[in-house]
């Protein structure tokens, strides 16, 4: 029995194999996909880049991560991007986390910033979920900062502020730890937790 299922599976296979080949159906190339006038136009005059991801790694062991739906080259610039549905993960060398999501934002290469817009929501790690209209995340220092005022809800309570910054200690000795610092007219509304 083993001798001649040893002859038999292999011919089976080339069988089932062979079918494969001779049944399949043909390509027809005037079936193409189906594109429109204007998509092919907006192509052909505005290229952009399909799901872009940049990401690095500062000095200090901070690491930036942004992607987006879509990134159109700024005319002119030669170094900036214009993107649209971004989301970005910012994690500090002390093992804080800060997921970050816009509508819009510029990325530009020379000033080496990232210029979020467009109803801009920050979740850090330590529990704060904030929200503002724009925010400006420098790539160099690792620094993010509002463009306005902002709307906190954390383990203290809900907070409104003009101005947020996330920016590294200057305390001696805790140059890899990083701080939420509000300011410019800070309102706190205390909740406290029963034990």
């Amino acid at each position: 029995m083993v001798a001649w299922l040893k002859i038999l599976l292999p011919l089976t296979a080339l069988a089932i194999l062979s079918t494969l080949f001779l049944v399949s159906r043909s390509i027809d190339p005037t079936l193409a996909l189906p594109i429109s006038d204007g998509d092919l136009q907006d192509l052909a005059s505005e290229p952009r880049i399909g799901k872009p991801s940049f990401s690095g790694v500062m000095a200090n062991g901070s690491a930036i991560t942004l992607s987006a739906e879509q990134a159109i080259p700024i005319i002119g610039s030669g170094t900036g991007l214009r993107a649209s549905g971004l989301r970005g993960v910012f994690q500090t060398p002390d093992g804080g986390k800060v997921d970050i999501t816009a509508t819009t934002g510029i990325l530009d290469n020379t000033e080496r910033t990232a210029s979020l817009s467009g109803g801009v929501s920050l979740i850090t790690s330590n529990g704060y979920t904030i929200t503002t209209d724009a925010i400006i995340a420098n790539l160099e220092t690792a620094a993010i900062s509002t463009d306005g005022s902002i709307l906190a809800n954390g383990p203290l309570g809900h907070v409104s502020a003009g101005k947020l910054i996330l920016q590294q200690k200057t305390i001696p000795d805790t140059e890899n730890t990083y701080e939420l610092v509000f300011t410019e007219g800070v309102k706190l509304i205390y909740t406290p937790h029963n034990p």
